[in-house]
C-alpha cells in the first residue's frame, strides 16, 4: 500500500481554517468552522488522494468547498415538523392543526402528519388530497386513567418514537390534543426536539398534567379563556394564538344565508335573528 503526507493535507485545511488577526502583533487568531456534507468532503479528499492529481487541486477542492457551503446559506434544508394524530376521531383539532400544516410556507418547512390509527381523520386526509402516514402504536397515552399506566405507555411507547424522530430528521413536533403531548412529550426530549404544546380546552386538574407540560418548549392557548385555566407556573410559557379559519372561495350570499338559517331555527324569516 502506498503511504500518504498526511501532514501537507492536515496543514492545508488549519491554514484554511485559521486567520491572524490584523492589527495585531502578538499571535491571536480565529477560527471559522463550516458544515459540509460527507458525500461533498469526500469528493475534496478524493481530489487530493487522486493517483494523478493535477497541480490545481487544492484550487479545485477549496472552490468546490466554498461553492456548496455558500449554496447550503443560500438554500438551507426545510425544518421539518412532525403533527402526530391519535386518527380516531376528527374534530376542531385536527382541521385546525391540518389547516396550520397545510398553509405554513414550503421553502421554509415541510410538514409531516403522522396517524396512529387508520379512522375517521385518514379518510377526512384521503378525501382532502393530503399526504400523511399511518404508525400503529399498541397504545397511547389517553386510554389509561391512573398515573402508574400512563407513565408505563410513555415508557413502553419512547423506543419507537424515538427512532422515529431521528431516523425522520424532524426538528419540531406540534401535538394538537393531550393524548399526543403526553405520548410523545418523553421521545422528544430525549432526543432533544422542542414539542410545541397545543392547549384546546380548559386545563384539566391534573398533577401529572402540570409536571408534563413544563417540559413544553412552547404553549399555545386557543383563547383567553383557556390560558386563563393554565397554572400559573406555565403561563411564562404560553401565548395565545386563535384557530384558523379556511374560508370557502367567494363571499356568501347574504339573503340565501339568511333563509337557511330561519330554516335551521324554524322561524318566520321577518323575525330577526341576533
Amino acid at each position: 500500500m502506498r503511504s500518504r503526507n498526511w501532514a501537507h493535507f492536515a496543514l492545508g485545511l488549519n491554514a484554511f481554517n485559521s486567520r491572524f488577526l490584523s492589527g495585531r502583533s502578538d499571535a491571536s487568531y480565529a477560527e471559522c468552522f463550516f458544515q459540509l456534507p460527507m458525500i461533498e468532503y469526500a469528493e475534496i479528499c478524493k481530489i487530493y488522494f487522486n493517483e494523478e492529481h493535477n497541480p490545481d487541486y487544492y484550487s479545485q477542492a477549496w472552490t468546490t468547498w466554498f461553492v456548496v457551503s455558500l449554496e447550503q446559506l443560500k438554500h438551507p434544508p426545510p425544518t421539518r415538523i412532525l403533527y402526530p394524530f391519535v386518527g380516531d376521531s376528527i374534530g376542531g383539532a385536527q382541521i385546525s392543526g391540518t389547516t396550520l400544516s397545510r398553509n405554513l410556507n414550503t421553502e421554509r418547512f415541510e410538514a409531516k402528519l403522522l396517524l396512529h390509527e387508520n379512522g375517521s381523520f385518514a379518510s377526512y386526509l384521503k378525501k382532502k388530497g393530503i399526504r400523511f402516514r399511518i404508525m400503529p402504536l399498541h397504545s397511547y397515552v389517553g386510554r389509561q386513567t391512573n398515573t402508574l399506566a400512563i407513565l408505563a405507555v410513555m415508557i413502553t411507547t419512547f423506543p419507537r418514537l424515538y427512532i422515529y424522530l431521528i431516523r425522520n430528521k424532524i426538528s419540531i413536533i406540534h401535538c394538537q390534543d393531550s393524548r399526543m403531548n403526553l405520548t410523545w412529550m418523553l421521545p422528544a426530549k430525549l432526543a432533544r426536539i422542542p414539542l410545541v404544546w397545543h392547549q384546546r380546552s380548559k386545563f384539566p386538574n391534573s398533577r401529572l398534567m402540570r409536571i408534563i407540560a413544563k417540559f413544553a418548549n412552547q404553549i399555545i392557548c386557543i383563547s383567553q379563556y383557556t390560558f386563563s385555566t393554565l397554572p400559573d407556573t406555565l403561563k411564562s410559557n404560553s401565548l395565545v394564538i386563535g384557530n384558523p379559519v379556511e374560508l370557502q372561495d367567494g363571499r356568501p350570499d347574504k339573503i340565501e344565508s339568511k333563509k337557511n338559517l330561519h330554516k335551521v331555527v324554524d322561524i318566520p324569516v321577518t323575525q330577526d335573528v341576533i
